[in-house]
């Protein structure tokens, strides 16, 4: 299993001069590499690939820009990787008919990020003190808060250094051994509803609300972007106050993800299956009414995160076809066909009333118990089910704001 670990630096001035030196270089190169394609089809019609502009580094080094040689020398090559994906990505949209977007140049700090692609490059030492140190190629040991061990059974592949704001981060991948995949049964796999109102809504009847945390700093941000856009260009009060708006967007995403991360924890602790939708979230995105509040609930970091901890766990994350869950009866099958303001389904068939999500959370989860090879005719999954839909009809839904409390 391939996985990632995030730790903060903190490099003194000397070091954060270096860093942002060699972003700088990087920026360069990744401009002039976007340029050379750009002008070699433009004038003889030939495609130029990363091997062609990777044997002309040592010329660049030493003919054309000296101070590429304070960059270490797989670093460069990782940032001529990076405009060869640009360019790949752009060919498979243009290909797929997609709109393409072309690769674009890279203003004045407007490169965040550098890659060491291999482990002699870095490495982390153990001082026993609150701050660990990161060790890297042409910059040296950095201060690095390394709140969570790599284990040691773990081998380090990649490391990036990225900038946000005023703030250094350090992105170390690592490649784990899989972890043994536990027995499941039916009766402890849950399904999952994501929504806007509500995170989550569960098989079983109960709610967990959206925090919302964009719109609870909306207020607060907008200030501070207005106070940017009065500021003088290429002054220094614009970049301070740069720096404030950042501030703000950081904090919005540090709350989404601690929160993201609490939760699908502790859902990969209670169950042994957990089955959500497969989500088209790009497609979705495109309906400007609800676009705000799908970004701020953070469904595909949520996916993700309960994904990987399933993995890690030896359990099972299940994503289904989303196709009709909200619409059919979880107890007949029944089409009913309702629109977003209508939130209570009402079979006409069976006579069912209950909650729309948990409708489509009971769908999901027999979806999922399909999957799994656990739903067929007379099974405990089977009885499961039914046992959840009846006691979702019997109790009204609580809602909860805190999963370790949820009532079912």
């Amino acid at each position: 299993m391939k996985r990632t670990g995030g730790f903060r630096l903190y490099p003194n001035n000397g070091q954060i001069q270096a860093i942002a030196g060699m972003l700088e270089e990087c920026r360069w190169l990744y401009n002039w590499a976007l340029d050379c394609r750009k002008l070699a089809w433009e004038h003889m019609k030939e495609h130029v690939n990363y091997y062609d502009q990777a044997n002309l580094l040592p010329y660049l080094k030493e003919k054309v820009r000296p101070n590429l040689t304070g960059v270490q020398s797989q670093v460069l090559q990782d940032v001529l990787r990076r405009v060869d994906k640009a360019f790949k990505a752009f060919f498979r949209r243009a290909k797929s008919g997609e709109k393409p977007g072309y690769p674009r140049f890279r203003g004045k700090d407007r490169y965040d990020s550098i890659t060491y692609p291999q482990n002699p490059a870095f490495r982390i030492e153990k001082t026993g003190l609150r701050c660990d140190k990161l060790v890297l190629s042409k910059i040296g040991a950095v201060r690095c808060r390394v709140h969570r061990d790599i284990p040691d059974d773990a081998v380090t592949k990649t490391c990036t250094i990225s900038r946000s704001g005023d703030r250094w981060f350090a992105s170390i991948t690592y490649d784990v051994p899989d972890a043994d995949v536990k027995e499941i049964i039916s009766e402890n796999v849950v399904g999952l509803d994501l929504g806007l109102n509500h995170l989550l809504a569960f098989s079983d009847g109960v709610f967990l609300d959206a925090p919302k945390w964009f719109r609870a700093s909306e207020k607060k941000l907008g200030i501070e972007q207005r106070r940017l856009s009065r500021k003088k260009r290429r002054s220094k009060n614009r970049s301070r106050q740069r720096l404030r708006v950042s501030a703000v967007h950081r904090k919005i995403h540090a709350q989404r993800k601690d929160f993201m991360h609490k939760t699908s924890r502790s859902l990969v602790d209670s169950f042994d299956g957990v089955v959500m939708e497969d989500l088209r979230i790009k497609n979705m995105v495109r309906n400007h009414h609800l676009s705000k509040s799908i970004h701020d609930a953070g469904w595909n970091m949520f996916a993700g995160f309960v994904a990987y901890k399933a993995e890690e766990a030896g359990k099972h994350a299940v994503f289904v076809n989303p196709s009709g869950t909200s619409i059919e009866c979880c107890v007949c099958g029944t089409p009913v066909s309702k629109t977003l303001s209508v939130r209570t389904h009402r079979c006409p068939s069976c006579g069912l009333v209950l909650d729309r999500d948990t409708n489509a959370a009971v769908n999901i989860l027999g979806r999922g118990l399909d999957a799994l090879g656990l739903l067929t005719a007379g099974t405990a999954g089977r009885a499961c089910l039914n046992d959840l839909v009846t006691g979702a009809m019997i109790q009204e839904a609580p809602s909860s704001p805190v999963l370790a409390g949820r009532e079912g």
